[in-house]
């Protein structure tokens, strides 16, 4: 049996409650640990309140207060190590340059199979 200690930890931060909810509530059924926010500002808090404890950010790239450049790039100044996933309706190539400094694992244009995030989220996981 797994316990809390050997989950997968994501953070996810996306503005879109309905979306929001529905993977967070697929990747917890996954076997993930999951802490939501609803922008940078709460992802930020979120990230220090969980002493940057995370395999794995999940950000949209549309948030209210910046974009999910922005918070990647805040997260690595922070010390992130682990890998940092965009899932976006639409990015331009323009868009995904933002990306470049903060060395993102990859990017997912939703609608995607949830599947294959989870695979993504799961290479390099710690072992069970």
């Amino acid at each position: 049996m797994k316990t809390k200690a050997n989950l997968h930890s994501v953070l996810y931060v996306d503005d879109n409650p309905q979306m929001r909810q529905a993977l967070a509530r697929s990747l917890a059924q996954s076997g993930f640990d999951v802490v939501t926010a609803t922008d940078g500002a709460d992802g930020a808090f979120q990230f220090h309140a969980h002493d940057g404890g995370f395999d794995s950010v999940l950000t949209d790239h549309d948030l209210p207060d910046g974009t999910g450049a922005e918070f990647s790039e805040l997260l690595r100044e922070s010390g992130f190590k682990g890998r940092i996933i965009v899932l976006s309706g639409l990015l331009t190539e323009k868009d995904q340059a933002l990306y470049e400094k903060s060395a993102v694992e990859g990017f997912f244009r939703k609608p995607f199979k949830l599947q294959t995030l989870v695979q993504s989220l799961l290479k390099g996981s710690k072992p069970a």
